[in-house]
């Protein structure tokens, strides 16, 4: 008896393992560009960062004009799924204009790496998630 109840109790312990090492984080298929337009999208003007090599970026516009608004903002987001040939992100970002109260909000955006997702927009700022990559810098040659 006290045998059977020790080989159900490894067996337990053993599953108990085996289903928490299979929980794995899943991985990006695709690569992109999450991109800050300011004013309206494709503007020419904002910043970039790597979809999968980061996972945050700021943003932000000194107009140096006192009748406009200047702006800054924070973006971050995190791989969590994969839906058919996309992968799934969750994107959180708060938008601090210099006047006026700071506006935080989330999305989940499915990016396939062909198109190009606005996850964002407001009369300031357009944040997208456009295909491509952020080539790496280049390392000095060794002499």
């Amino acid at each position: 008896m006290n045998r059977t109840r020790a080989h159900m109790g490894i067996a337990i312990l053993c599953f108990g393992l085996l289903s928490g090492c299979s929980k794995t984080e899943p991985l990006a298929r695709v690569d992109g560009i999450v991109r800050s337009h300011v004013d309206s999208y494709q503007s020419g003007t904002g910043g970039d960062s790597d979809l999968i090599r980061s996972n945050q970026m700021t943003s932000g516009f000194d107009y140096g004009d006192p009748e406009t608004t200047d702006w800054k903002s924070q973006i971050q987001w995190e791989l969590t799924d994969r839906r058919g040939e996309s992968d799934v992100y969750q994107f959180n970002w708060t938008f601090s204009p210099s006047s006026g109260t700071a506006v935080s909000g989330a999305k989940e955006v499915e990016y396939d790496g062909a198109r190009s997702v606005i996850v964002f927009q407001n009369e300031w700022q357009t944040i997208s998630i456009e295909p491509g990559s952020i080539p790496l810098p280049k390392m000095p040659k060794a002499h």
